[in-house]
């Protein structure tokens, strides 16, 4: 999920305390510019009604919040619909 409400200082900031990658606040801007579109159309897009299989993975990350390193989960969740699609 993309944090809508950071801005690209913010985002700038988060990724060197986490990864220790050193960027420019115009490559954020470049790199989500480019994804929020899509994330939104994806967003507003319907899943139907049927769909016979599901899987649901979760990724536990550890991360630094407020000075503490915590476990945090990252959600996929993938479904077949009866055409055998993925959605």
């Amino acid at each position: 999920m993309f944090a809508l409400d950071m801005s690209y200082r913010d985002i700038r900031i988060h990724v060197q305390e986490m990864y220790g990658i050193e960027t420019s606040e115009a490559t954020i801007k470049s790199v989500t510019d480019q994804l929020i579109p899509e994330h939104k159309v994806w967003q507003s897009s319907s899943l139907n009604k049927l769909c016979p299989f599901i899987w649901l993975e979760a990724i536990h990350y550890k991360i630094k919040e407020s000075g503490q390193y915590v476990s945090k989960a990252v959600y996929t969740v993938l479904g077949i619909n009866i055409e055998s699609s993925k959605e």
